[in-house]
């Protein structure tokens, strides 16, 4: 039994949670807007709130992919790293993960519901659009990615729901874009390791190239850095002063330091790692977060 629930757990992919902390994004960004330091215990509280959100995300998100590998068994089987997993693998049987899958996704539902119902619907939609993507969106080129983008998206309005706090558009902008940059980097990662194979487990890799994607790409890093740029300058609820504008240097040397590296293979299956890998990226983005606080922190108010 303990043997079949590590199987379960591995296919929730718990790996790909921290995906999941953009759900943060209305924490970080309301700072002495819908929450401030100086009332210890209402930031705990709804610093509580949001870490409930991000593992409810984790758990519906890895409910998800466990029923998006029993649609892809097939092609799963014929892939150089996904055959590995418990059900391409068959160490644990379709209909155990069915019910498990199912199980989490209903109680999660329950959970949300009681929390708040306009999270519970959020939940509700992007669990639609998983499901859709599992079935049907993942074989259309573009609309694949965009969904995955989507999804993103729902995480950081789930997040301010949560909080009960209103944010830039143009931040749910620049979330949409940053997440259609690694979903592209991951296509354009797979189609390289894939090879003339690449078709025998993403059939919509008929419909892409290297030099499409790499368009994509550069075409979306211009148009999240302009997005960003924007929110600096403009967003209403950021200080007058426009300090914000001392991040976008920051931002973009990110975001060409993440090129870089896809551009010389140093990006995985999974792009998200790299954040975490690169001894570049990872201090840029400590430094950013550190000056987007204090900024936000001395200030807003």
């Amino acid at each position: 039994m303990y043997k079949k629930l590590s199987f379960l757990i591995k296919s929730m992919r718990p790996t790909q949670w921290p995906k999941n902390i953009v759900v943060f994004t209305a924490f970080f960004f309301s700072i002495n807007e819908g929450w401030n330091f100086t009332d210890s215990s209402d930031v705990l509280i709804k610093f509580i709130q949001v870490v409930i959100v991000f593992l409810i995300f984790c758990f519906l998100s890895g409910a998800l992919y466990i029923l998006n590998d029993i649609k892809d068994v097939g092609f799963d089987r014929n892939h150089p790293f996904k055959r590995f997993r418990p059900i391409a693998d068959k160490q644990i049987s379709k209909n155990l993960a069915i019910i498990f899958s199912s199980s989490i996704i209903l109680l999660l539902g329950c959970i949300s519901f009681v929390m708040n119902k306009d999270l519970a619907y959020c939940l509700f939609v992007y669990s639609i659009i998983t499901l859709l993507y599992s079935f049907i969106l993942k074989k259309i080129v573009i609309l694949d990615v965009s969904v995955i983008a989507m999804g993103f998206v729902i995480r950081v309005i789930a997040g301010a729901i949560i909080l009960g706090v209103p944010i830039s558009i143009w931040l749910y902008l620049c979330t949409g874009l940053g997440a259609l940059i690694l979903a592209f980097s991951k296509r354009r990662v797979e189609l390289i390791l894939g090879g003339d194979q690449s078709l025998e487990y993403r059939s919509v890799f008929k419909y892409y190239s290297l030099r499409m994607i790499d368009y994509f790409i550069c075409l979306v890093s211009a148009s999240l850095i302009l997005s960003y740029s924007i929110y600096c300058y403009s967003a209403s609820n950021l200080p007058d002063n426009r300090f914000m504008l001392i991040t976008i240097p920051l931002a973009i040397f990110g975001i060409f330091r993440f090129l870089f590296l896809l551009r010389n293979g140093k990006v995985k299956v999974q792009p998200e790692d790299i954040f975490f890998r690169d001894k570049i990226l990872l201090p840029t983005i400590v430094v950013w977060m550190i000056t987007s606080i204090s900024i936000l922190y001395l200030y807003r108010g």
